[in-house]
């Protein structure tokens, strides 16, 4: 599931946040390839990995659980934003309150709290909050097709990117490959 490119900004935001990283596979399991199905309904601005945040939230419960101390409250941290729940349903409100009673249904030793900081910020907010606090966008990452290790400014989750990036006044310095530099300049000369 997770590209080249993926791993290594899981690594270094692992390194940077002294945390442990762990890779679920879970098209090993199921031998389906989730990174590149599109949503029947919407496929000009969704990718829809079924289940896939209760897999991550689950496979995170579970470790956590086992590396924690007895006792210990554990918070796992999701990334949903505002308009998420329109193409995702597992980053809806109502989702996430099912996945977390059902985590604590299933642990022994722990209390688990999904906390979503994000969830009625948009992506443009998400941006301007990220420039007051410095963030190093060239860490961050949406693409889901990026097996040459850049961005393919194509696929749903990069057309957002770039759309919360113009709409919040942000250079998004990341490199796109050069067919959606060619698609950008053909879409321009179109409209002209």
């Amino acid at each position: 599931m997770a590209t080249p490119s993926r791993r290594r900004r899981s690594a270094a935001d692992c390194d940077r946040f002294d945390a442990f990283g762990v890779e679920p596979r879970p098209q090993q399991l199921l031998d389906t390839d989730f990174s590149t199905k599109f949503t029947p309904q919407k496929q000009s601005t969704g990718v829809l990995c079924e289940v896939l945040n209760l897999h991550f939230l689950t496979t995170a419960a579970a470790v956590a659980e086992h590396n924690s101390e007895t006792g210990e409250d554990i918070i796992l941290y999701l990334g949903a934003q505002q308009n998420d729940g329109e193409d995702y349903p597992d980053c809806r409100p109502t989702f996430l309150e099912a996945a977390e009673n059902a985590i604590n249904q299933s642990t022994f030793q722990h209390t688990i709290r999904i906390n979503t900081p994000i969830i009625n910020h948009s992506k443009s907010e998400v941006l301007q909050l990220g420039e007051r606090l410095g963030v190093d966008w060239e860490l961050t990452f949406s693409c889901y097709n990026d097996e040459g290790g850049d961005p393919c400014g194509e696929c749903p989750a990069c057309v957002e990117r770039e759309e919360a990036f113009e709409d919040a006044g942000v250079l998004d310095p990341l490199t796109y490959t050069l067919l959606h530099v060619q698609n950008q300049i053909a879409r321009r000369n179109d409209r002209a």
